[in-house]
């Protein structure tokens, strides 16, 4: 019995120090998993205190850029384009003429009405569309005002740098700066009821005017020698292509091809070994400034290289003098990255000959009749001409 006692003893105690040994063991993992729910807790807590950190780091800084955007919002009227030549609002002028009230307006404006409204009478017809109109307001300043560096050109009443860059300046003096062409165009294309704004960056200005229901730039300075509608209407991405503007989201997006002279009107070209005898065969003979455009598809640098090349060679054939029906002819050809399908080749063809004919220059014999009837009609006589012995 003792000796059971004992063993009893024994194992009892044995399975007493596992009973707490085990205890022991499940508190402590109670004690783990405590500290990893209060650990979860504080990571969790410090996570979404720098979350907040963060969320409010950003609204900060989105707050900063937008108060600086705002204090460098886009400005249309009162840049100055290199530093010298600002752009001036004409809107009182615009709505004076709408309103046909000039009583507000100075005497330098009164003038400038007077100019403008005289360009409309001659360049616009009735009925015609706004695109229409646009267009015959383009042809008039391509054909009636030049290009100028600025500070030859003198006007009453304004100094040299406002005489190529204000509406005032540039109908009275016939001269402008990219700055004088943009104003303009926009002046007269808000007489008649159409928007217009100003795009520009530190050194050239150019116009965006709204076509039906969508927007196009349009830059007569740089078409002005031409007049071939190579920088007329285009979209951004066209723009895009030399020209470099930041007007932060402030001006409408232009994305549409419907009134681009240039794209409507370009032929579509795959084969370019046909491009000179389209030119041949509209020019020879004619004595007229023209311009043809041909859509060569996806730009490739070879094929955009061979065009140029046949403009150099036709123009060496000119220059020649080997028939007279093709002398006195210059082209200039340009490319217009449409979008990554669509290549245009604009050939500009000017004839220092223009509107003579296709009988070459004229006679010494023509030319004599010519200013005899001028002098019997001016002096009422009816002189023969010749010497008499």
């Amino acid at each position: 019995m003792e000796t059971n006692e004992r063993e009893f003893e024994k194992t009892g105690g044995k399975k007493s120090k596992s009973v707490v040994v085990l205890a022991i063991c499940v508190a402590c993992l109670l004690v783990v998993n405590i500290g990893l729910v209060v650990f979860q807790v504080i990571t969790a807590t410090a996570a979404q205190k720098a979350d907040k950190k963060v969320s409010q780091f950003i609204d900060d800084e989105r707050e900063r850029q937008a108060k600086e955007l705002e204090g460098e919002a886009y400005q249309e009227d009162g840049f100055s384009v290199g530093g010298q030549y600002e752009i001036k609002s004409t809107t009182a002028i615009s709505d004076a003429y709408k309103s046909n009230d000039d009583s507000q307006l100075n005497e330098q404006e009164v003038e400038t009405l007077k100019l403008a409204s005289d360009v409309i009478k001659e360049a616009v017809k009735d009925n015609m569309s706004d695109y229409e109109k646009e267009v015959a307001v383009y042809d008039w300043m391509c054909k009636n005002i030049s290009t100028s560096e600025g500070g030859s050109i003198s006007v009453p009443g304004v100094n040299t740098t406002e005489a190529v860059s204000t509406p005032y300046g540039v109908l009275t003096g016939k001269q402008a700066v990219c700055v004088g062409y943009a104003t303009t165009f926009r002046l007269l294309m808000n007489m008649l009821g159409i928007d217009c704004h100003i795009v520009h960056n530190d050194y050239h200005s150019w116009d965006l005017v709204q076509i039906g229901e969508h927007w196009y730039h349009v830059d007569i300075y740089s078409d002005s020698s031409t007049g071939n509608y190579a920088n007329f209407n285009m979209s951004d991405s066209m723009a895009r292509n030399g020209h470099e503007w930041n007007d932060k989201g402030a001006l409408p997006v232009a994305d549409s091809y419907e009134y681009c002279y240039a794209y409507q009107n370009a032929v579509e070209t795959k084969d370019i070994s046909t491009i000179p005898q389209t030119v041949y065969s509209a020019t020879y003979g004619v004595r007229e400034n023209a311009a043809f455009y041909f859509n060569i598809g996806a730009f490739d640098a070879t094929k955009s290289q061979r065009v140029s090349i046949m403009a150099e060679i036709m123009n060496q054939v000119f220059e020649s003098g080997m028939d007279d029906n093709l002398s006195g002819k210059y082209i200039d050809c340009s490319l217009i990255n449409v979008d990554e399908n669509t290549t245009i080749v604009c050939y500009s063809l000017t004839d220092s000959r223009a509107g003579e004919g296709g009988e070459g220059e004229m006679s010494y014999d023509e030319i004599y009749q010519e200013m005899l009837e001028l002098i019997n009609k001016t002096f009422k006589i009816d002189f023969a001409g010749g010497y008499s012995g």
